[in-house]
């Protein structure tokens, strides 16, 4: 098995003869490794050629976010020493699939940069099994690529349901980000607008009636605008109850993630 994995990661890691330039790939506003939640990360080369990819991690600090990582590959399951970077070569034609599942009870959150030479393309999956390993829900998340200045997500935080963001400064200066609820019905802003002060390359999730005024009970729009384009990138998350509590075993949710729209 050690030599088959040595053998993988020869062929992962061979010299391309000239090292490629990486381009912006996108940046993916939040993963989870731990508590109950794992994130794994599709990338995938639909090129003719080698191509390199790299994955960096921060925390909610902004500080480099050491997680553990795994290759589940075919017929073998490649293990690496828990890392804040991530560097491979895709094949022409292949797509890898990376795990970070901690069993930290309480787990690292954070956002991942993604670098990338020609053909490369990614997602990632969250997937929530609790402590328990079961009940598994899953949802999928594209890299956020267009640089705006403001997005927009929709929020249902009514009866059954709830609503969650990850926001993360893509800058290493702190950033503030003014977060503005709206009826969805009429349009109308929801409260004052909330301030959400984020530390250099800093991240933050919470739920959303948490943070920003008015969106308790209600459903509608948040936008999110920071100073200038491009320092920011915006995830939201839907949750709806499908199982109450019972004596026995707490509530169970599905969930979803909810695409930001790009304002401006």
């Amino acid at each position: 098995m050690r030599l088959i994995a040595s053998l993988v990661l020869s062929l992962a890691f061979a010299a391309l003869g000239t090292a490629q330039t990486l381009a912006n790939g996108g940046t993916l506003a939040h993963f989870q490794s731990g508590g109950g939640w794992r994130t794994t990360f599709f990338l995938f080369n639909t090129g003719t050629a080698a191509s390199q990819v790299q994955l960096n991690f921060y925390n909610d600090q902004g500080q480099e976010a050491i997680i553990p990582l795994s290759l589940p590959q075919v017929g073998v399951g490649v293990e690496y020493p828990p890392a804040a970077q991530f560097n491979y070569t895709l094949q022409p034609g292949t797509v890898i699939s990376l795990v970070s599942d901690s069993s930290d009870p309480t787990g690292v959150t954070g956002w991942a940069q993604l670098q990338t030479g020609a053909n490369v393309n990614a997602y990632l999956v969250f997937r929530y099994a609790g402590t328990s390993g079961l009940g598994v829900q899953e949802a999928l998340v594209t890299p956020e690529t267009r640089g705006g200045q403001s997005y927009v997500i929709d929020f249902d935080n009514t009866e059954q349901h709830f609503t969650s963001f990850a926001i993360a400064n893509l800058t290493i200066q702190p950033v503030t980000v003014m977060a503005t609820a709206r009826d969805a019905v009429t349009g109308l802003v929801l409260g004052n607008a909330t301030a959400i002060n984020l530390v250099a390359m800093g991240h933050e999730a919470k739920l959303l009636s948490d943070i920003v005024a008015g969106t308790a009970a209600t459903s509608g729009t948040v936008e999110f605008t920071s100073p200038v384009a491009g320092q920011i990138s915006v995830l939201g998350l839907r949750f709806t109850q499908s199982s109450p509590a019972t004596q026995t075993s707490p509530a169970s949710y599905a969930f979803t993630s909810t695409p930001p729209i790009l304002k401006q």
